[in-house]
């Protein structure tokens, strides 16, 4: 159901919604149709309709009597003029009245309730039980002021599990909403609309340290190919780069090491295959030691991507070889082409530098 929301929702698909907003005109303009003549009253609306279709008069009579006649009556009038079958007929009068219902309740009147909701409701068309899903927890909205404060016109975040519970994530996000909403979008952008991220997702990831990613990413249409990567990085590796920046580590410099060295912070075929690190605490210390002991190969770690593993394989040798010689690219070199004669090889670097990597 998000992915269709999402899509909808961009403004680059100004174009679709113009053509969805045409669809949907006759809800939006409800309230207005059914005022246009005051001879006109909702119950004769109602009443003619029950004799135009005789086969949906229990059904009229019981929304009347569920909802009352004016919401009824606006759901009629906003079908007025489209050719459905009765059962389709049925469907979008009940998903209009309940709609019609909630605004028709909300303590302030929020068109915005109506045009929001009824493009995304509209955006499902023919998924009964994907309509039925959201209309039911929009009715569970209205009935906690607060949570209904964020979502009465935000069909992105009734979508969201996480956001009904949590209050400190809902204001993260009533704060920081703009910045959610264009993360997503550039993440959609980034792969097929199939394949795009949920609200849930990025929360997910930015519950282990938002304000970083913010901060390496704070206008993401901007810099779309760096939000993409700094996000898949938060996404298996949030926690390192949160506990490396309580301890004094700058969140960029250590989210570009992880980028060009993840290979070699990996402990496991899940990792590999992209599932969230399961000891990050264990990554985390390595770069703070690493950060505060062996300078070098910290600053050498950030334009080489075979740092570590040339770290982890010489441990001792490391930080005198890449002080030593930091441009001559024995790190990459011995990680991969001699990897079983690390040690031997990055002392030979250590003791004649270029002539020892010739002769190799």
């Amino acid at each position: 159901m998000f992915r269709i929301l999402l899509l909808l929702f961009q403004p680059r698909r100004l174009v679709g919604l113009l053509l969805l907003f045409f669809a949907a005109w006759w809800l939006f303009n409800g309230l207005s149709i059914i005022t246009r003549d005051r001879n006109t009253t909702a119950d004769t609306i109602c009443d003619s309709y029950m004799k135009q279709h005789s086969k949906l008069t229990d059904f009229i009579q019981n929304q009347r009597n569920q909802f009352g006649e004016f919401n009824t009556a606006v759901a009629i009038e906003s079908l007025q003029g489209r050719t459905l079958n009765p059962e389709t007929r049925r469907r979008n009068i009940e998903v209009r009245t309940r709609l019609t219902s909630l605004y028709s309740k909300a303590p302030v009147a929020d068109e915005s309730i109506l045009w929001s909701h009824g493009m995304a409701l509209d955006a499902m068309g023919e998924l009964p039980e994907a309509t039925e899903d959201y209309l039911s927890q929009l009715e569970k909205a209205g009935k906690h002021s607060e949570y209904w404060s964020l979502v009465r016109n935000d069909p992105v975040a009734l979508t969201s599990i996480l956001l009904r519970d949590d209050e400190v994530l809902r204001d993260d996000y009533r704060v920081n909403r703009e910045w959610y909403m264009t993360m997503m979008e550039v993440k959609q952008d980034a792969n097929s609309p199939v394949n795009g991220i949920i609200l849930d997702d990025l929360l997910r990831v930015s519950s282990d340290g938002k304000h970083y990613l913010m901060q390496m990413v704070p206008e993401p249409n901007k810099t779309p190919i760096e939000a993409c990567i700094y996000y898949e990085t938060f996404r298996q590796f949030g926690e390192v780069i949160a506990m490396t920046a309580v301890e004094g580590l700058t969140p960029k410099e250590t989210a570009e090491i992880i980028i060009l060295n993840r290979d070699a912070l990996f402990t496991s075929e899940r990792e590999i295959n992209g599932h969230k690190i399961a000891n990050p605490s264990l990554i985390a210390w390595r770069l703070i030691e690493l950060n505060r002991n062996r300078p070098d190969v910290w600053k050498a770690a950030q334009r080489d991507g075979f740092v570590l593993q040339f770290d982890r394989l010489t441990p001792r040798l490391s930080q005198s070889v890449l002080e030593k010689y930091p441009d001559l690219g024995a790190a990459s070199l011995i990680a991969t082409q001699y990897s079983e004669l690390a040690t031997q090889a990055a002392s030979i670097v250590n003791e004649y530098g270029k002539l020892g990597k010739v002769t190799f």
